[in-house]
């Protein structure tokens, strides 16, 4: 058992979580390494996207864990997959046990507060987050820790993208693409080119934002991230739709439909069935561009994800302004501005989205 152990841990460094997972699923652990071994798969789950199964791992390994070091490492993991499925109060919960914990004990401190920031940023707290950020950044810079940079760098951009900074956001995505590069890390790269791919797409730069995209796509075609192939689906799919070739813009929304829902992962589900309602929008389909519209509404609701919310409400302002119901699409777009001024956020100027 202890040589599985060993071969899925090594199986998940060289990026390959399902093979891990299918390795652990085959067995049951003895009461000894009961921890372990669910620590394990749950780290497996999570490398591939499938967020809630990892929890579920993760909940049993902390809990018949005596090592505080798992302990500490779990709670940091389980803030990381609450955050990722856009469950803002459980992922806060967890963020501030790491971070309890971790000063207790003297270990992970850096990864806590990091932890800590992208929660903090998924809040809509910029302002403390790009505090921890730079803080984290200036460390992790000096011990030339390469792909710590570039994720924080990430990070950062993700920020300023929101605040409708777009240069200052490139400039950080294009940064944690090179910190990426220089530490050999393809998955950070893959990741900096989405951001970078999207701040371009919403910032007008259609044919720029194009490039970014289509290698990141390519990147993750062959990794056993699920969640990286979505993304990459949905994203390459959103430039296509405003690029106006609708047909191939369609397949990549429904490829990427299937694997969110494989993951269970509502929230970027919605951006998927806002993209379709736009396809309906745009093709004059105005019945279903409302029923992908309601789609998206339900899968947003309660996932912490505001700038979805306001794009899918001002998405039903327009068609039901086209459908000649002016005083309804007034009230909604409305709505939709007042909330996306609630949380900081320039969603309704997005006229490129």
């Amino acid at each position: 058992m202890i040589k599985k152990l060993e071969k899925a841990e090594e199986l998940i460094n060289k990026e390959k979580p399902l093979e891990a997972a299918a390795l652990l699923k085959k067995t049951k652990p003895p009461i000894f390494l009961k921890a372990e071994y669910h620590l394990l798969l749950a780290k497996a789950w999570q490398g591939a996207g499938y967020f809630k199964k990892a929890l579920v791992n993760y909940e049993i390994g902390a809990s018949s864990s005596q090592d505080p070091v798992n302990s500490v490492s779990a709670a940091i993991d389980m803030a990381a997959c609450w955050r990722s499925l856009g469950e803002f109060k459980k992922a806060l919960k967890y963020a501030n046990l790491a971070l309890k914990l971790s000063k207790k004990h003297r270990v992970y401190m850096e990864e806590a507060e990091m932890e800590s920031a992208l929660v903090l940023r998924l809040g809509g707290d910029f302002k403390n987050a790009k505090i921890k950020f730079n803080l984290l950044f200036n460390h992790y810079l000096k011990n030339k820790d390469y792909s710590a940079a570039s994720f924080i760098s990430w990070a950062l951009g993700g920020i300023y993208r929101l605040e409708g900074l777009y240069v200052q956001s490139i400039n950080a995505f294009k940064k944690a693409e090179q910190y990426a590069v220089k530490e050999g890390d393809e998955i950070s790269q893959g990741y900096a080119l989405f951001g970078l791919g999207g701040v371009l797409r919403v910032g007008g730069r259609i044919d720029e934002a194009l490039e970014p995209y289509k290698k990141a796509k390519k990147m993750f075609s062959s990794t056993q991230d699920i969640f990286g192939k979505a993304y990459s689906e949905c994203g390459y799919a959103n430039v296509l739709r405003q690029k106006g070739d609708l047909a191939l813009a369609m397949k990549g929304y429904l490829e990427a439909r299937k694997l969110y829902t494989e993951i269970n992962d509502a929230a970027d589900l919605g951006f998927v069935e806002w993209g379709i309602g736009e396809i309906f929008k745009k093709t004059g389909k105005f019945q279903e561009a409302l029923k992908a519209f309601n789609k998206a509404r339900k899968l947003f609701k309660g996932n912490c994800e505001p700038r979805g919310e306001v794009l899918v409400e001002l998405s039903t302002a327009q068609t039901l302004h086209l459908l000649g119901r002016g005083k309804e699409a007034d009230k909604i777009f409305d709505g939709a501005v007042k909330l996306a001024r609630k949380h900081k956020l320039r969603a309704y100027l997005e006229v490129f989205t």
